[in-house]
């Protein structure tokens, strides 16, 4: 992500968030967001998700996470949400 940043048309984004598929076992899954926000190291999960049984509509949900856009606000640092 460092690497990304330092493109000439991401220069003005100071957050860099990550995201994690956080796998425990082969039967829970949960999806972890984090961020620096100059501060303090912001990180909000999901709920635990049951893998054990095949849900279409759950695996949709995680893909779209996956291979959802970043959003919000990158290019300065801000102190109003904290989880």
């Amino acid at each position: 992500m460092v690497g990304r940043l330092n493109t000439k048309s991401l220069r003005s984004h100071v957050i860099a968030p990550v995201m994690v598929y956080s796998i425990m076992g082969l039967e829970h899954l949960r999806v972890l967001e984090a961020y620096y926000n100059g501060e303090r190291l912001i990180v909000r999960k999901s709920r635990l998700y049951d893998m054990r049984e095949y849900n279409p509509g759950q695996l949709d949900l995680l893909t779209r996470w996956w291979l959802g856009y970043a959003v919000g606000e990158t290019t300065e640092a801000t102190n109003d949400f904290y989880c």
